[in-house]
């Protein structure tokens, strides 16, 4: 365990020193919006699309292990909707508990899967990214718009997911992949120098959005919440892994997936679809600390 957290400290360093210049008003506050919208729109999806058009799909078959990664975040979210039926969370709060225990942060997986697994784990988690955004997304849009208060229409919130550069990268990916449609050294290099400015530049930008004020009379849904997703999902994946024989680095991907720390942007759909996003904010705060420990557990035991 003491290896995998030696080999995945540089990453959680970039955060701290991203909240660290942030603090220290080195930069302006609107750069921060700025290089996050620049990683957001340009360098993600170039980074998905550069390392998915260099997967061949015909060689490579993950039915196990995104199925076993997808069921496993769906009996979290079936036994998160049973918790209500316990605990009486407000309605907006129980929007960022589920959030919290379904979403998960692409920039700490791509970084990470770099770090242990090299390009060829970059290209099996950019094909897990592909089926799982849709699914996180969606079902949070749908819980958002059952509980939330207020906020944008159904419409435009899937419209605008439809129109997410994640999304959009992947799809772009996959079509250039399978129809074996050659980029040429020029555009592959342009792409892959875009990448590799995409992971230090949002690790960078989800440690500047971290928050450290936390509401007291929240705590037990931060708390909660931020358990599931670290230890609860895990499990629940790995259960689903070994019950379709999924081994070898794709079980090591999957579980890294299903450890990770909530996705900074579910903090801006709990604003816009009136969700707690306070309770958001803390989880995501949470959630990201705690994931260096957590996700060597994982790791090593699971």
């Amino acid at each position: 365990m003491m290896q995998i957290i030696i080999a995945t400290l540089p990453t959680f360093l970039l955060i701290l020193f991203g909240q660290f210049i942030k603090t220290q008003k080195f930069l302006a506050d609107a750069f921060w919006n700025e290089a996050e919208k620049l990683t957001y729109y340009v360098l993600f999806p170039a980074l998905l699309i550069a390392q998915l058009v260099r997967t061949d799909f015909s060689s490579v078959n993950m039915t196990g292990a995104i199925v076993a990664t997808l069921l496993g975040t769906i009996v979290i979210a079936i036994l998160v909707f049973l918790s209500r039926t316990l605990i009486a969370y407000q309605n907006e709060t129980f929007t960022s508990i589920f959030q919290g225990c379904v979403r998960y942060n692409s920039y700490i997986f791509l970084a990470m899967t770099e770090v242990l697994y090299g390009q060829q784990g970059i290209r099996f988690a950019a094909i897990v990214i592909t089926y799982m955004i849709i699914f996180t997304n969606l079902s949070s849009v749908l819980v958002l718009s059952l509980y939330g208060i207020g906020g944008k229409s159904i419409k435009n919130i899937l419209l605008s997911i439809i129109k997410n550069p994640l999304i959009v990268g992947a799809i772009v990916g996959v079509m250039l992949s399978v129809s074996q449609i050659k980029l040429g050294l020029i555009l592959t290099t342009f792409l892959d120098y875009l990448g590799r400015a995409a992971l230090p530049t949002s690790l960078l930008c989800v440690g500047a959005g971290l928050r450290f004020r936390m509401s007291r009379h929240r705590w037990t849904a931060v708390i909660s919440s931020s358990l599931i997703k670290l230890l609860g999902v895990p499990v629940a994946t790995a259960g689903f892994l070994s019950l379709l024989n999924v081994s070898g680095p794709l079980r090591s991907i999957c579980l890294l997936y299903a450890a990770l720390p909530c996705a900074g942007n579910s903090y801006i759909l709990a604003r816009q679809m009136g969700g707690d996003a306070e309770a958001m904010a803390s989880i995501i705060t949470l959630t990201t600390l705690l994931s260096l420990v957590t996700m060597a557990v994982v790791l090593s035991f699971l």
